[in-house]
């Protein structure tokens, strides 16, 4: 139960971070509101993956909390930008900590899902490849909508959007893929067993 929270949370924060982030890009100020979004979402998953032993997923979602605080501290006290200055070095921050955690939980919950280490690593390098070649095809759209009046911080941002709706599908459908293999495999020897020692000796023995 913990780790099918764990995973069902991970993935909640995982999304709310891309959607948050896409937010802020268009409107700097709505990061009063992405921001607690992102941080309840991110304290959620990271107490529930402590409780599973799942550091690498904890430390995803704990630090999103521990950059939203630190980026408000700085912007009160020391910086005093404004939203307008603001804007452009904030979505950069936010862009790169949404690569960062989406390669780590993605990674991370592919793991959890096969459970095999090789198969895992195998499936992984297959989400990785898949994501990556899914973010560029993000990008390639991203670019005509750029030229169409869309900044570049806000394609970078779908782009990123784009990267973590397509990782997820990919781990969810390999760890499908893998289940049923799984199934596939164990189902013959359960029923050749069964069969070779049938229960009471067979019912057409002569005596």
């Amino acid at each position: 139960m913990r780790t099918r929270a764990c995973i069902i949370l991970c993935t909640v924060h995982l999304l709310a971070l891309a959607v948050c982030t896409f937010i802020a890009a268009i409107k700097i100020e709505s990061i009063l509101l992405t921001g607690v979004i992102c941080s309840l979402t991110g304290i959620a998953a990271g107490i529930t993956a402590v409780r599973c032993h799942r550091y690498w997923l904890a430390a995803a979602g704990l630090v999103t909390v521990v950059l939203a605080v630190s980026l408000f501290i700085l912007e009160a006290v020391f910086l005093n930008l404004g939203p307008g200055r603001a804007a452009l070095p904030f979505c950069i921050v936010f862009v790169i900590h949404e690569a960062i955690v989406s390669i780590v939980i993605l990674a991370k919950l592919n793991m959890m899902l096969v459970g095999n280490a090789q198969s895992g690593r195998q499936i992984t390098l297959r989400t990785i490849f898949v994501a990556i070649t899914s973010f560029a095809v993000f990008f390639a759209v991203a670019r005509s909508l750029v030229a169409q009046g869309l900044s570049p911080m806000m394609a970078i941002a779908l782009g990123m959007l784009g990267f973590t709706c397509v990782g997820l599908a990919v781990v969810f459908h390999s760890a499908s893929r893998a289940r049923a293999q799984w199934m596939s495999e164990d189902v013959p020897e359960v029923v050749s067993a069964d069969l070779s020692e049938p229960l009471g000796g067979s019912p057409f023995r002569s005596e």
